[in-house]
């Protein structure tokens, strides 16, 4: 199955440039930085690197992004967001997503520098969830 981790990697990667491409379409339109979507591609771009060398910190980083994005869809039942079947297809490609790493967690590898790009895609991670969860809430 080694075939999925490099076509995550390579999902991963397109999703990441295609968020860069809106961060230089803002940034030409308004001429300020949208830091969000700068710290999504970011993550997107972690994302793609830690599939393609199959590092081990994606199974619990991974877990941790279920567990965020579903109490971002509690917060969000609670405000009354209309966009409430948008936030389930997003717990369900997470819970996808991590149950496919999870299914193959023997073939995962602690690579030189996959320890400092876990704590990387944690800090823009735990940043861009508590923007996500304040906004949700105010």
């Amino acid at each position: 199955m080694p075939k999925l981790f490099v076509s995550a990697a390579i999902t991963f990667f397109l999703i990441g440039f295609v968020t860069l491409l809106g961060v230089v379409g803002h940034l030409q339109v308004t001429e300020d930085i949208p830091w969000l979507l700068v710290a999504y591609a970011g993550m997107n771009f972690l994302l793609g690197f830690g599939f393609w060398m199959r590092e081990k910190w994606l199974l619990p980083l991974l877990g941790l992004n279920l567990a965020g994005y579903t109490i971002l869809h509690l917060a969000t039942l609670v405000s009354g967001d209309p966009f409430v079947i948008r936030m389930g297809v997003n717990i369900a490609l997470a819970l996808t997503v991590w149950g496919l790493v999870y299914g193959m967690r023997r073939s995962l590898a602690d690579t030189r520098w996959g320890r400092l790009q876990g704590a990387v895609f944690l800090v823009l991670w735990a940043s861009t969830y508590v923007y996500s969860f304040v906004s949700a809430l105010m």
